[in-house]
């Protein structure tokens, strides 16, 4: 059984009425001795649920961590941009976790190093079948695209190497389950001054301004 957060503060509640009441009231001290074995056993219970929802730094939920990924399959016909690539069944499919600088967006101007970032995509994915991995609820974007992590049948995760290798950066206005994981390539990808990362202050700043 999974206890949630609410679930835990009633129970631990209780818990800590029934101990006050056999404290207080001698005439309830054998029952107390009688209970006390099963009643620390289930503040262990209680303790240990406690321990898996907060155990990542700073007592956060890993519940983004711990999303149920589903995978399908699909093949590139298009690439539209670095981060968005058409199948061949008409889906358009949106990297997820992740976000290359614009080159196709309606209200933004062609952005710094988005073009290299358009290039690699394109070379790597064009025409190659992918696996897609899904996470939990979250399947689509606003804009209707498939939101999923990109993978080469022969291993190589595309989302990863898009970061590791300075084309993009982690996207951070939603957090996904492999965020820590993507945050880790990046400060990699930016120590190593990879990519974009040779020029930082370039990074979100109008391509035309470098031409």
């Amino acid at each position: 059984m999974t206890l949630h957060a609410p679930g835990l503060r009633r129970v631990s509640r209780l818990l800590l009425v029934l101990l006050i009441v056999s404290l207080l009231f001698p005439e309830a001290s054998a029952l107390a001795g009688r209970k006390k074995q099963g009643l620390f056993s289930l503040f262990n219970q209680v303790g240990r649920a406690l321990a898996v929802r907060t155990d990542t730094p700073g007592g956060r939920s890993t519940r983004a961590t711990r999303l149920e990924a589903r995978s399908t399959q699909g093949r590139v016909s298009r690439v539209v941009d670095g981060d968005t690539v058409r199948l061949s069944d008409g889906v358009k499919v949106r990297f997820l976790g992740v976000d290359t600088p614009e080159t196709k967006h309606p209200r933004k101007p062609r952005q710094w190093y988005g073009k290299e970032a358009s290039r690699f995509t394109k070379e790597l994915l064009t025409g190659r079948k992918i696996i897609l991995e899904t996470e939990g609820k979250r399947i689509k974007d606003r804009y209707g695209r498939m939101l999923a992590y990109i993978k080469l049948p022969d291993g190589t995760d595309v989302t990863a190497e898009l970061v590791r290798q300075g084309y993009a950066q982690v996207y951070r206005k939603k957090r996904c389950g492999r965020q820590d994981e993507l945050l880790a390539l990046e400060e990699e990808a930016r120590k190593a001054k990879r990519g974009m990362w040779a020029h930082p202050e370039r990074i979100g700043k109008a391509a035309k301004l470098y031409e």
